[in-house]
């Protein structure tokens, strides 16, 4: 069984190398989708893959870093990195050039990482997985990235380096994060969960009257 988790993200960027010309020249912004998909094969102890409030738990706060952020390549040229960040303060540098394919390849592998170091509190199912990530750069465009997928990516040495969260120059709102939630990206620690009240619920009959 799979359910879907969407969220909704604003950012700017370039894509270098690409066929546009408009967009590996201009910086362009898009309102992005994204969809996680968790999948498991039993359900918890109240028939849910998992809690919908527990899925924005874990990767929201991470997702809400990149919100109206401009994504920078951090082998682009220093004039443009130098350039955006002297304009914002709200910009993160990316050791891969942040297309659609990329994103959904590094979304995958950051949720993925977070729900490996859950701490499960209601008889999930211990074996459940990020089956998938979507990225909707447009209303009629995605990629979607697997496990394999980034798998894959890392074989190959350009994009090897997807696996690196953040340039070595974090921005003032990344790194106040960075420093508030450091366990969602440093440490081995497990991400707490309330563990929610179970309650037994009884059916009473009244007797009729005859």
């Amino acid at each position: 069984m799979e359910i879907r988790k969407l969220f909704k993200l604003n950012n700017a960027h370039i894509v270098r190398n690409c066929y546009s010309e408009r967009c590996k020249h201009s910086l362009h912004a898009h309102t992005a989708e994204i969809e996680v998909f968790l999948k498991g094969i039993k359900v918890d102890t109240a028939g849910m893959i998992m809690d919908f409030g527990v899925t924005k738990t874990i990767f929201k706060p991470f997702l809400d870093i990149h919100q109206n952020a401009v994504l920078i390549w951090k082998y682009d040229s220093d004039e443009y990195k130098d350039f955006v960040k002297s304009k914002t303060d709200n910009w993160i540098e990316l050791a891969f050039t942040p297309s659609a394919e990329l994103l959904a390849a590094y979304f995958q592998l950051k949720f993925s990482s977070f729900l490996n170091r859950l701490e499960l509190a209601n008889n999930e199912d211990p074996n459940i997985t990020i089956s998938k990530t979507r990225y909707h750069e447009t209303r009629t465009g995605y990629a979607e990235a697997t496990s394999e997928d980034v798998f894959d990516l890392m074989v190959d040495q350009r994009w090897a380096l997807i696996a690196e969260t953040f340039g070595p120059t974090p921005s003032k709102k990344l790194s106040d994060f960075y420093n508030k939630n450091g366990f969602y990206l440093l440490s081995d620690n497990p991400i707490p969960v309330p563990k929610p009240e179970h309650q037994v619920v009884r059916t009473i009959y009244k007797k009729s009257k005859n």
